[in-house]
């Protein structure tokens, strides 16, 4: 069963963000978990690359991912979506649609090794835009399987 607005812990927002940081290997290596309802002044996204790694799971709300080749992906309660390092993307969020998201942050050199770690290799491929339907053996779980199509980096 997909999980409703009205499913949410009320206190989902009262204290956002997780964030750890380590030193492993000579090297900062970090994790933000975070949960955000953006409100009537969306947090918009414009030609942006990250040095990290993002998977972002919307809760409620709408909204365009645009990769940097312009293609297109409608962002909608139940889709999982995640920015890839270095790659050039929008994501642009309709302000009357009350927005909101969790998602997961990892620095660089973390988000690459868990690509070799699940075989991701360096070909790139797999979708990087997925909408979880309620039958969907990851949405029942409330998380997608790291050897699916969507988990690629």
């Amino acid at each position: 069963m997909m999980t409703t607005t009205d499913d949410l812990p009320r206190d989902l927002f009262d204290h956002p963000s997780t964030l750890r940081i380590l030193r492993i290997d000579n090297q900062w290596r970090y994790l933000t978990l975070l949960a955000k309802a953006h409100g009537p002044r969306p947090d918009s996204r414009t030609d942006m690359a990250m040095d990290g790694f993002a998977v972002n799971y919307v809760l409620r709300g709408r909204g365009v991912y645009r990769e940097g080749n312009g293609r297109t992906h409608a962002l909608t309660p139940g889709t999982l979506f995640q920015r890839l390092p270095g790659r050039r993307h929008s994501t642009l969020l309709d302000p009357a649609s009350d927005y909101a998201e969790l998602f997961l942050v990892l620095d660089r050199a973390t988000a690459l090794q868990l690509r070799c770690a699940v075989g991701g290799g360096g070909g790139g491929g797999g979708r990087g835009v997925q909408r979880l339907a309620a039958g969907d053996a990851a949405a029942r779980n409330g998380a997608a399987d790291a050897r699916g199509p969507g988990a690629r980096l």
